[in-house]
């Protein structure tokens, strides 16, 4: 069995992960920004 690619990209880890939090739990939680506000920074 062939094992999927999981992390594409392991230096946008957290940033993707906050972002992900901010939407999922965007009725208590502001991040302030979302993923794609910051790819180019």
């Amino acid at each position: 069995m062939k094992m999927k690619k999981f992390i594409n990209s392991p230096e946008t880890v957290t940033d993707e992960l906050i972002a992900g939090l901010g939407l999922a739990f965007s009725d208590i939680l502001d991040v302030g920004w979302t993923y794609g506000d910051q790819q180019g920074s």
